[in-house]
């Protein structure tokens, strides 16, 4: 079957719609870059931080931030200012959020932590 090229942009344009609804973000980034503190496993997917585990105990499915308009739709983020110091044990990250819909402007720093004897993820906005 051959498809236009107008079909395949209205399946792309259908897919981003339903990953906004779903995540807050029009898609998901790539292979998550995959943090280690000890014996937590904590994969990076953009700015969110997915499936926690320790071994084979998932902890957390996911922690992010999500900003909300008054009709509760996520308004997605862009980021900045990506800062990755990704060694075997310890860990750190930072970057910056802005979110923008309409009267909503909202900006945060983002930093992730990572030790063998402990986790940290600040959110300061």
């Amino acid at each position: 079957m051959v498809t236009s090229d107008a079909d395949r942009t209205a399946a792309t344009m259908a897919d981003a719609a339903l990953s906004c609804l779903r995540l807050g973000r029009p898609a998901l980034h790539s292979e998550p870059r995959r943090l280690h503190a000890g014996p937590m496993e904590l994969p990076l997917d953009g700015s969110d931080l997915r499936h926690l585990r320790i071994i084979d105990i998932e902890l957390a499915e996911r922690v992010c931030v999500a900003v909300r308009d008054a009709p509760w739709n996520t308004i997605p983020a862009t980021f900045d200012g990506w800062e990755i110091d990704h060694q075997p044990d310890p860990f750190t990250v930072r970057f910056r959020g802005q979110h923008r819909h309409e009267t909503i402007a909202f900006e945060w720093d983002g930093t992730i932590e990572g030790h063998a004897r402990w986790r940290r993820v600040i959110h300061d906005g």
